[in-house]
């Protein structure tokens, strides 16, 4: 498990600014709950993504409770095949336009994004991306959690209109 905390652009087409990345490792889901609760609360928090697969599910229905992260959108991630294509899509296409920022000695965020590979599925009909489990890259949760973040932006990068209404 892996926690990326990130500004996301203030216009369309701007930067993705990744502030601070956390791995996981060994601890519960209550653990987990606990130290995201803590890191966020340094925050505002307008958006958390969490793969509630395994360890996540626990996680998730901690964090979703309406009183955990008062004013944060916290989002229930269930990964599919199609999910994982847009996602990598998704951060090729921020990658490529130079849209994601972050420290240059963040070699373990490099490597988990280098580390994801695209293969076959075991029916072998579809595409799909994977990481090995093995060695510092930790099954990439540091690009997955990233790209979670990127993906909450529409695939055009277009940002939705806000609108506003005041009543006295």
């Amino acid at each position: 498990a892996a926690l990326v905390i990130a500004i996301p652009p203030e216009r369309q087409g701007g930067e993705f600014r990744l502030l601070e990345r956390h791995q996981l490792r060994g601890l519960d889901f209550e653990q987990q709950a606990e130290f995201i609760k803590a890191i966020l609360g340094r925050y505002n928090c307008t958006y958390l993504a969490i793969d509630a697969s395994g360890v996540g599910a626990g996680v998730y229905q901690l964090l979703a409770k309406s009183d955990a992260l008062p004013g944060c959108s916290v989002v229930k991630v269930e990964y599919s095949l199609e999910l994982k294509q847009q996602m990598v899509m998704k951060a090729q296409n921020v990658i490529r336009r130079g849209r994601l920022k972050f420290d240059s000695s963040w070699l373990d965020m490099v490597s988990a994004f280098v580390s994801i590979k695209k293969t076959v599925t075991a029916s072998g009909r579809n595409m799909t991306f994977k990481a090995g489990r093995g060695g510092d890259d930790g099954h990439s949760d540091l690009a997955f959690a990233t790209m979670q973040i990127l993906i909450n932006e529409p695939l055009d990068g277009e940002i939705a209109s806000s609108s506003r209404l005041e009543m006295f």
